[in-house]
């Protein structure tokens, strides 16, 4: 996905001007705004985390990512869970290893660790979990899907490129040497007509 898609400064105008500022980002990228977020994270303008600091400068995309994962502890119901201090040493992980991740696709990763498809974490809900859950699990899935979009979009492009451009019947037409008839049919019915010559 990522060649074909704007580049950073792009997505940080689209943002921009959808978001002119960080209290309009948050209350528009809000927990509510998770499903949509995940069902367009690869539309080309979705803000990447690294697009959200570019924009609004400072801790922004951080404090987006604690709210998130505020949701995570409140969500499981773990009887250990993170400090903010965890929370914010977290969020700048995924900062450092992750930014690229667009916002639908952080969404969507902790709403499948909630809903258990990276597996149990025995009620103790730590930072290393969690990172290593979006490390080894996710972005392999990540990657797998990227792979069979393009393998997808490849195939697509063959099948384009094998197939033989059609000719309109006017084109048509005007190929025979009559450009006044509109329809093959037309065209027939010239050709099949003696000369009155």
């Amino acid at each position: 996905f990522n060649n074909a898609w704007p580049t950073t400064s792009h997505k940080s105008k689209v943002l921009a001007k959808e978001c002119p500022n960080k209290v309009v980002f948050m209350m528009r990228c809000n927990p509510e705004a998770a499903e949509h977020l995940i069902k367009y994270r690869r539309h080309p303008d979705q803000p990447t985390l690294k697009t959200v600091d570019d924009t609004y400068g400072g801790f922004v995309a951080v404090e987006w990512i604690m709210n998130r994962l505020l949701l995570v502890c409140e969500q499981v119901n773990a009887k250990d869970i993170m400090t903010s201090a965890q929370m914010a040493e977290m969020a700048r992980a995924i900062m450092r290893n992750w930014s690229f991740l667009s916002l639908g696709d952080l969404d969507y990763f902790l709403q499948r660790f909630t809903d258990g498809y990276y597996g149990s974490f025995y009620g103790t809900l730590n930072p290393m979990i969690i990172l290593e859950r979006l490390r080894t699990r996710f972005l392999r899935e990540r990657e797998n899907e990227i792979a069979h979009y393009n393998r997808r979009k490849e195939k697509q492009e063959e099948t384009a490129s094998e197939q033989e451009p059609v000719m309109t019947p006017q084109e048509f037409c005007r190929l025979k040497g009559h450009p006044e008839c509109t329809s093959i049919l037309e065209l027939m019915q010239i050709l099949d007509t003696p000369s009155a010559e």
